[in-house]
C-alpha cells in the first residue's frame, strides 16, 4: 500500500474542519491541532508510558454522567431508543433495562461515601451499577436519587484518578497483515478508520472508538 494517502483517498470520507471542531468540542477539547499519523499502513502499538505518542493524546475531564456515557459508553438518548425498541420488538425477551428497574439493593443510600470503606457486597453493587449507568438508559428521576448520585460521583472520581485520555488523529489506515493496538487508552477519535483485508485494530482495556467513518475494504 504505500505511505501516502493518495491511493486511499477514494475511500476517505471528507470531514470539514467545522465538523471536526464540533466533534472535539463534544469531548471538551478546544484548539486541538489534528496531527497526521506517520504510521500509515504500518502496524504499531500505543501503550504506557505513551512517550512516543504524546502529540496525539489529550486528557479528558468528564464533569457529568452524560460526559461519561457519551465518551465511554452509550449516550443516554441512544440507550433510551434501545429500551423502547426492545419493548416493541420482543415483549417476552429480556429487555434493555433502564437503571430504575435494576438498582442493586446493596448500594449505599447516600451520595457521599468512601469506596475503600464499603463492604464487599456494597463494592460489587457499585461496580454493577457503574456498568448499568454507563451502558443503560438513566431516567431523570433515577439520577436525582442519592444512591445513584453516589455512584456517579465515584465514576467521576475514578476517571480523574485514572487520568483518562483520548487519542486523536485525522485518519487511521491499516493494511493487510498489519495490526494496530491501543493498550489502556480510554477513547479514540478519527475522521476515518480504513482497514484493508485481514488488517486488525485491537484494544486492551476499556476503549471507546469514535469515528465519522469506519470502513473495511476487501
Amino acid at each position: 500500500m504505500g505511505q501516502n494517502t493518495e491511493k486511499h483517498e477514494k475511500h476517505l470520507a471528507v470531514v470539514s474542519p467545522d465538523v471536526v471542531k464540533r466533534k472535539l468540542e463534544g469531548f471538551r477539547l478546544k484548539d486541538v491541532r489534528m496531527v497526521e499519523l506517520p504510521f500509515k499502513c504500518k502496524g504499531f502499538t500505543v501503550k504506557p508510558p505513551f512517550a512516543e505518542y504524546e502529540k496525539w493524546l489529550h486528557p479528558l475531564k468528564p464533569r457529568s454522567l452524560d460526559d461519561i456515557k457519551n465518551w465511554f459508553g452509550v449516550p443516554n438518548e441512544v440507550a433510551k431508543g434501545m429500551l423502547k425498541e426492545s419493548r416493541v420488538i420482543c415483549n417476552e425477551c429480556k429487555p434493555w433495562h433502564s437503571v430504575t428497574q435494576i438498582t442493586p439493593k446493596a448500594l449505599p443510600q447516600k451520595a457521599d461515601w468512601d469506596f475503600r470503606k464499603l463492604d464487599n457486597e456494597q463494592r460489587l453493587s457499585v461496580r454493577q451499577m457503574s456498568k448499568k449507568l454507563l451502558y443503560g438508559y438513566v431516567s431523570p428521576e433515577s439520577q436525582k436519587t442519592a444512591s445513584i448520585e453516589g455512584v456517579v460521583n465515584h465514576m467521576l472520581a475514578l476517571a480523574k484518578l485514572k487520568k483518562v485520555q483520548i487519542f486523536v488523529a485525522p485518519d487511521l489506515i491499516i493494511c493487510p497483515d498489519e495490526v494496530v493496538e491501543f493498550n489502556n487508552v480510554s477513547a479514540l477519535y478519527f475522521n476515518n478508520i480504513l482497514i484493508y483485508g485481514n488488517g486488525r485494530l485491537k484494544t486492551k482495556g476499556n476503549t471507546s472508538i469514535h469515528a465519522v467513518q469506519i470502513k473495511r475494504i476487501p
